[in-house]
């Protein structure tokens, strides 16, 4: 979950004028803050220029992944009314990680199957992910992890999420290919695994320079950083002034979505 402030609320505004010509102004608004908030999958245009990859129809043959997946994206897209309500709470005061703790926030499908192509691609297996929520982008980082013979340290800091990823991740059979850790990252990340090769920045933007600070004597000279909604400006603030203002990486959009890629160097 990243934190949205007043100016991802102009930001929605503007994109709902743009874009929207509805006579009811709310239903439109109202869906408009939902896609937004979830990332959505409001990016057609820009994920239709991502071509599918092998590895992403290898993963779909796992039956089991695949049903889950497809369940949990179902939920995920028929958030609108309930990210709504949630979001009113941050009107007069910050948005907290318990506002959300009932919804998905989560990687779009083409996302998803993105990193697992990212992954795969550059034989990642040592893989850490802020932001579990209810566990759909760590799904696709576990299948490309096991292909990999790898695994996948994911951190949340909601107890309640915490206890349905755990059961969606044993009903999709990948228990085995990841460790959750509850509680605060900067706390469960302390002791992350060494030569970290991926990571994948999908929980609350604040957290975001701190917790790289600490990992990055633990990061693999060329290990890739995915960064989710960076049409937020907290999270856009991440980006330009820390990612792509920092000598020790290569930073840019990724072609799908609100998105950044970001590749690690040790040495400069």
């Amino acid at each position: 979950l990243t934190k949205p402030d007043f100016k991802d609320t102009i930001f929605v505004l503007k994109l709902f004028f743009k874009e929207q010509k509805m006579k009811f102004l709310l239903l439109s608004l109202l869906a408009m803050v939902a896609a937004v908030a979830c990332g959505s999958k409001g990016r057609v245009k820009d994920i239709a220029k991502w071509p599918r990859k092998q590895g992403s129809r290898e993963m779909e043959t796992n039956k089991k992944l695949s049903a889950v997946l497809q369940k949990l994206h179902k939920e995920s897209d028929s958030e609108t009314w309930k990210i709504f309500w949630n979001l009113r709470k941050g009107i007069f005061r910050p948005l907290k990680p318990e506002d959300m703790k009932d919804t998905y926030i989560a990687l779009s499908a083409e996302q998803g199957k993105y990193i697992y192509d990212l992954v795969v691609a550059h034989k990642s297996k040592r893989i850490v992910e802020f932001g579990t929520s209810f566990g759909i982008s760590t799904l696709y980082l576990a299948a490309a992890a096991k292909k990999n013979n790898g695994s996948v340290v994911t951190t949340e800091i909601l107890p309640e999420k915490v206890k349905v990823a755990r059961k969606n991740f044993a009903d999709a059979g990948m228990s085995s290919y990841i460790e959750v850790r509850e509680g605060d990252a900067l706390k469960t990340l302390e002791d992350s695994p060494e030569q970290i090769d991926f990571i994948v920045l999908d929980g609350w933007a604040d957290l975001y320079v701190p917790l790289l600070k600490k990992l990055e004597p633990r990061m693999k000279d060329g290990c890739i950083i995915i960064t989710d909604n960076t049409n937020f400006s907290t999270t856009k603030k991440f980006v330009y002034q820390y990612l792509r203002e920092n000598t020790h990486y290569y930073s840019s959009a990724a072609p799908v979505g609100a998105t950044e890629f970001s590749v690690f160097k040790k040495e400069i």
